[in-house]
């Protein structure tokens, strides 16, 4: 839902069922993005939306199909990487959205707080 800042009722951007909640850069940035997984769940597709609605495809990430729920995700602050990280691996992919080759950051005893 997008509600105006000015008076207004709300409305509907988005019906899709996406992976996890959507995520938000922080201001100055406007970034906001939304994960699903492709179909046969080797990918995730990082896709930007705003108040009107999804707007372009980010980047891809490709995943285990076997264990596709078991990956966490983040945003950056200024909306330039995606951070992505398989529970319980103990590596973080940094994604740039703008494109280039993925790093790695190790992350050690990573604990994966699932409600």
């Amino acid at each position: 839902m997008s509600m105006p800042l000015s008076e207004g009722p709300p409305r509907l951007v988005m019906t899709e069922q996406t992976y996890a909640e959507p995520h938000c850069s922080r201001s100055p940035a406007v970034l906001c993005a939304v994960a699903e997984p492709t179909q046969d769940r080797k990918q995730l597709i990082f896709t930007a939306f705003d108040g009107t609605g999804r707007s372009r495809e980010l980047i891809r990430a490709d995943i285990d199909p076997q264990s596709y729920l078991d990956y966490e995700w983040d945003l950056s602050p200024d909306g330039s990487r995606i951070a992505v990280l398989k529970a319980p691996e103990n590596l973080i992919k940094i994604l740039s959205v703008r494109g280039g080759p993925a790093q790695g950051i190790g992350a050690k005893q990573w604990r994966t707080w699932r409600v």
